[in-house]
């Protein structure tokens, strides 16, 4: 449906260019390649610019709404954020890259809120399509609510550090930790997490040390830490 309005709007800008910009001076324009050319620019770049709008108007409405396929919840793991192209009154908003189910996605725009209450590393709530995963809704207050949720709930598993990693390519004081999950009701696990630190905390977590962490889910675990 998206692909069929988008096409639609081009070829109506492409329409409204030629109308209005090529119509007018058939008569007067000389039968060379110049010539034609000239007649030609104006429809194209009138298409352009309608494909370019659309998708601008298209990106931010589905970024910002959830589809009634979304119906499968899952907790996924901020890798970045990042300054989004696009400004919605004059207010800045942001890329978000998010790790669920195995898969990443950018979600772009996401309101400013995801900055101030969130940072790589976090977890937040995605509902996606489960018949395409891709499909997916960042849902931010039901981000603050797991968050909120997560930080009242007592540790119930040992996270063993087995490596850091900085990745200032991806954000500046952004790290892979990876290591051992341990717990009672679980086995043992590999598991990594994106975090954004100090330089202070990442000289802290050497190999072997032990944070307690929270483990949450059933099919796909996610883990909670808090490092000091």
């Amino acid at each position: 449906m998206i692909y069929i309005i988008k096409l639609v709007i081009t070829i109506l800008g492409v329409y409204i260019g030629y109308k209005t910009a090529t119509v007018p001076f058939i008569h007067t324009m000389q039968p060379t390649f110049e010539g034609y050319s000239r007649l030609a620019l104006p429809p194209i770049l009138s298409g352009i610019g309608a494909y370019l709008s659309i998708s601008t108007i298209i990106n931010v409405f589905v970024g910002t709404h959830k589809s009634s396929n979304q119906t499968q919840r899952s907790i996924g793991t901020i890798i970045n954020i990042a300054y989004s192209s696009f400004k919605i009154n004059n207010e800045p908003r942001f890329r978000v890259t998010v790790k669920y189910q195995g898969h990443s996605k950018i979600f772009d725009p996401i309101s400013s809120t995801i900055q101030l209450n969130f940072s790589a590393g976090d977890s937040v709530v995605i509902f996606y399509d489960p018949e395409k995963i891709d499909s997916a809704y960042l849902d931010i207050n039901e981000s603050i609510k797991h968050i909120n949720k997560a930080s009242e709930i007592a540790p119930n598993a040992m996270f063993k550090i087995l490596k850091i990693n900085p990745i200032f390519s991806i954000k500046e004081e952004s790290y892979e930790i990876i290591g051992e999950v341990h717990s009672r009701k679980e086995n043992t696990f590999n598991a990594s997490l994106y975090k954004k630190l100090t330089t202070e905390q990442a000289s802290k977590l050497i190999p072997g040390t032990l944070i307690p962490c929270t483990i949450d889910g059933e099919t796909e675990k996610h883990i909670s830490m808090i490092i000091n």
